[in-house]
Formats: structure tokens, C-alpha cells, sequence
């Protein structure tokens, strides 16, 4: 699952990049490792079909929109 990962954030350049999970339900094995060792975080919520793949644990920049969109930074109010 964390094959493509990136090696660094485009927004900050830090190392700490992880991919948003959205898959509800059962958590398959792999995906929990995953989110265990800190590689993956949990999205909070529903897919829609056009969520960004990565998250920057750094800054919170999210990016990899499968249709070509640009990133964006969360905001503190995003998280609750």
C-alpha cells in the first residue's frame, strides 16, 4: 500500500508523509500496520472521489487529488 509513497512533503519539504485512509469498515491488516507505525492516518470521514492521497504530519498540507487538483493546508477547525 506504501509503495508510493513520497519521500517529502511539497509544501514544507519535511519527511513526515502519511497516506489518508478512507476505507470504512473492516481494516484490512495491512492498511492497520499502517496506521499503527504512523504511516497512515485516519480520514474522519466518508470518501467523495476526489480526496487527496497524502497528508503532511508537519503542516498538515494534503495533496495527490486523483483528478490533477492542487493542495491545500488544513485549518485547526478542519480537525475537530
Amino acid at each position: 500500500m506504501e509503495q508510493n509513497r513520497p519521500a517529502k512533503c511539497p509544501n514544507c519539504g519535511k519527511a513526515r508523509v502519511a497516506r489518508i485512509h478512507y476505507e470504512f469498515g473492516r481494516i484490512p491488516d495491512e492498511a492497520r500496520d499502517e496506521l499503527k507505525a504512523g504511516h497512515a492516518v485516519p480520514a474522519g470521514r466518508e470518501p467523495t472521489g476526489n480526496d487527496p492521497r497524502w497528508r503532511c504530519l508537519a503542516c498538515l498540507f494534503e495533496w495527490g487529488h486523483p483528478r490533477g487538483l492542487s493542495g491545500s493546508s488544513l485549518r485547526d477547525s478542519d480537525l475537530a
